[in-house]
């Protein structure tokens, strides 16, 4: 009996532990990409799409919530991260509750982010319905 109970507390506190320490890198990778970064390069639908993201325009992230500065591309809302895996991943929610899923790759002061609105991409590739944004601080 006081071994099932040792058994169960052990496992408890390991679950505890492990879920702390992915809430510690998740906020990690967040606070990571806060600060504004400048667009300079941006793709919808393909390299031949029409993409509304211009070279030049801003994205901000701040807190819990992100904002597109662009005289076309209007999206604000809120993200989460996923930044404990391999492909590090992103979810942002805009103000109507859509949620765009993504993955992102940060080097140094260099950020790039996929996303799309049905399904998360699988590469930094942009195709039907998924934006590829390169930035820079």
């Amino acid at each position: 009996m006081f071994r099932s109970i040792v058994s169960i507390v052990t496992i408890v506190v390991v679950i505890s532990f492990t879920t702390s320490v992915q809430a510690q890198n998740n906020k990690n990778a967040a606070e990571k990409l806060h600060g504004t970064w400048i667009v300079v390069g941006a793709e919808y639908d393909g390299p031949e799409g029409k993409c509304d993201l211009k070279k030049g325009e801003k994205l901000v992230f701040d807190g819990n919530r992100f904002k597109f500065e662009s005289k076309l591309y209007h999206e604000e809302g809120t993200f989460t991260t996923e930044g404990d895996k391999k492909t590090k991943e992103i979810n942002l929610v805009d103000a109507k509750d859509r949620v765009c899923e993504g993955i992102y790759e940060l080097k140094g002061e260099e950020l790039e982010l996929c996303y799309a609105h049905k399904g998360r991409p699988i590469e930094f590739k942009s195709t039907k319905g998924v934006m590829l944004i390169k930035l820079k601080r």
